[in-house]
């Protein structure tokens, strides 16, 4: 994926389940006989440190829109697994 220097994206951190919003800062593109690499340095929101976006292990989107969407998603697949769960424990005890 292709982003812009000021572009803000935004990180779903696997474990919390958190949105962060982050602005890409710096934008480096390394080109050697063995192909081209981009690199994107991320600035979180707050008094952090930047961060590499080929560092981070979770979730990218371009807008709050799509991160909406998958959220409610996942949200919805874990209800459903907790239904059909339950379910079986009534089947099986009752």
């Amino acid at each position: 994926m292709a982003y812009k220097v000021g572009q803000v994206i935004y990180l779903i951190h696997p474990q919390k389940l958190a949105v962060i919003p982050a602005q890409i800062t710096e934008q480096i593109i390394k080109r050697t006989i063995l192909g081209e690499e981009t690199v994107y340095n991320l600035q979180p929101p707050g008094e952090v440190d930047q961060v590499t976006l080929s560092d981070f292990d979770g979730e990218v989107f371009e807008n709050l829109g799509s991160v909406r969407e998958y959220l409610l998603a996942n949200a919805q697949k874990h209800i459903e697994s907790v239904i059909e769960r339950t379910g079986k424990t009534v089947e099986s005890n009752f």
